[in-house]
């Protein structure tokens, strides 16, 4: 009678998966590879934060299985370390999906497990052009520097600024950026005035700000990740006094300078920087003002979303999406079809996949800084909209 039972039971398992029903004990496994140690700690709590705010508003489980988070530290630009943290939740963890790394050399490294493994990844950030190009489990979900660096060069070029300084991060994001706006802001009839590459690991900027002081233009390209680094740049600009008092240099910045989690920190000093990107915690929609409510109420609006949390946000909702859509039983080429094929609206706004490239098109928005009450805020003042990557 006990080996009826058994087989009986395993009969009903069966049937229940060859219908499109998972076993309901399975969790979903969800691997988080971000850097949650080290100068570059706020993209994984950014991560972990908008994941929390999804599971919110949309529950724990999909389609009938329970979420479970898998979380793995690269501590920033690792390669080896991401490549190695990629191989445990793949092999040991056995996640079903990925969302992250936060850095080109990073979603490289992750990629190739990617690939040997058949694991669907949703890349957070990985600016430059390629990154994800021989990786076909994954899908850049976040944006590239070209989608964005060309449009601030002409915004730029076209209101009133006449000679600019180029400081960029030495990692290829920040030399494809520096080309880049380099080539639009001359094409568009600007003057640049210098350049100068400061190394990821650079702590003292302040013969970085010299450079600039002695350039003396009327605008600063500034590509940096977000970080202490952004911090450090400001404070030497405002030092040596390149930056704030009577100085009329403007800055242009790719969101660092102006991240959200840090501004109201950082003070009125930023207020009248200009970026360019693809998030502003003040964007006017329902989604993302429901988003950033459930996202700040935890912290009692002390961390404040910014790109890495809209682009988790819209992470998940995908991945929710297309679980549902195979009614919790995943085959892994059908999850990539469903991938590939997605358009949703989210807290930055409308997106869609490109099936042939993998990556995103969406808007890129054109932000000043200004204070509103008790806080600093990105206020969109242009929106170029559905840029490709």
């Amino acid at each position: 009678m006990k080996r009826r039972a058994t087989a009986f039971a395993a009969a009903l398992a069966a049937l229940l998966i060859a219908k499109g029903t998972a076993p309901a004990a399975e969790p979903l496994k969800i691997g988080v590879l971000m850097s949650y140690t080290g100068p570059n700690a706020i993209g994984g709590q950014e991560v972990d934060a908008a994941i929390a705010a999804y599971q919110q508003l949309h529950g724990s489980t999909v389609a009938g299985r329970t979420i479970q988070i898998v979380r793995a530290d690269t501590g920033g630009p690792n390669p080896d370390i991401a490549a190695r943290k990629m191989q445990e939740l793949a092999a040991s963890d056995k996640v079903d999906f990925v969302i992250g790394p936060d850095f080109t050399p990073t979603t490289i490294a992750a990629g190739t497990v990617s690939t040997q493994a058949k694991l669907p990844t949703l890349v957070v950030t990985a600016a430059a052009s390629g990154s994800v190009a021989n990786a076909p489990y994954m899908i850049n979900f976040g944006f590239s520097t070209r989608q964005y660096v060309g449009p601030l060069a002409n915004w730029a070029a076209t209101n009133g600024l006449k000679k600019t300084y180029v400081l960029y991060s030495d990692f290829s994001p920040g030399i494809e950026a520096a080309r880049i706006f380099k080539e639009a802001f001359t094409a568009a009839g600007g003057t640049v005035a210098g350049e100068v590459a400061v190394p990821l690991n650079a702590t003292d900027l302040s013969a970085y700000a010299q450079r600039v002081k002695d350039a003396a233009p009327d605008g600063l390209f500034v590509f940096l990740p977000p970080g202490q680094q952004p911090l450090v740049l400001l404070h030497a600009l405002t030092e040596n006094g390149t930056y704030g008092g009577k100085s009329k240099l403007k800055i242009l910045d790719n969101g660092a300078l102006s991240d959200e989690p840090r501004l109201d920190a950082l003070g009125d000093a930023t207020i009248g920087i200009i970026s360019s990107f693809i998030y502003s915690d003040d964007h006017a929609s329902a989604a993302n003002r429901a988003f950033v409510r459930a996202f700040e109420a935890p912290s009692g609006g002390t961390l404040r979303p910014d790109f890495y949390a809209a682009i988790a946000y819209d992470a998940m909702d995908a991945i929710y999406h297309v679980v549902a859509e195979q009614h919790g039983v995943l085959d892994v080429d059908r999850t990539m079809q469903l991938l590939r094929a997605v358009r949703m609206e989210g807290p930055r706004g409308p997106i869609s996949v490109d099936p042939a490239t993998r990556l995103v098109t969406e808007n890129d928005y054109i932000r000043r800084v200004e204070r509103h009450g008790a806080h600093l805020v990105n206020v969109e003042i242009k929106t170029f909209t559905a840029v490709p990557q």
